[in-house]
């Protein structure tokens, strides 16, 4: 079968889904030293993406910050480049862990790559980057690149 895409109103969007539209980032609190981690989420995800990882990870003591990209979820309204999905990284990160706390990067496929830029661009703000799902080659006919 052909794919089609599939025309969303823009004014029925947050209507017809479950994301919370009034807020950019989903924060799951904990009481701990560990470091908090920051979840990136993949093209055509939002931060409910990672909601029941970041759900178990702060039973077990880890602060989660889970944020949607440019062009997704709540900031569905945002041009997504690199430029503005690491700066959407920066801030929100900025906006949610702990002054002098360096965060840990967490992003599968697209949020994998921008979380290598982000690590790379703001070592202050970020310790480490896990990255999950992310090819060696991105864009047109990448998976042909890839063999």
């Amino acid at each position: 079968g052909k794919c089609v895409p599939v025309a969303v109103c823009e004014l029925c969007l947050p209507r017809a889904s479950s994301l919370d539209f009034g807020k950019t980032a989903q924060v799951y609190e904990a009481r701990s030293n560990k470091p908090t981690l920051v979840f990136v989420h993949g093209a055509g995800g939002t931060r409910l993406m990672f909601d029941t990882h970041c759900e178990a990870l702060r039973q077990r003591g880890f602060r989660c910050v889970a944020i949607d990209l440019p062009g997704h979820g709540a900031r569905y309204e945002e041009d997504l480049t690199v430029a503005s999905a690491v700066e959407c990284v920066v801030s929100e990160t900025a906006a949610h862990v702990p002054p002098g706390q360096r965060a840990v990067v967490v992003g599968a496929s697209l949020g994998g790559y921008v979380a290598i830029e982000a690590l790379g661009a703001r070592p202050d703000v970020f310790a480490k980057a896990v990255v999950a799902d992310a090819g060696q080659a991105v864009g047109t006919d990448a998976g042909c690149q890839a063999r």
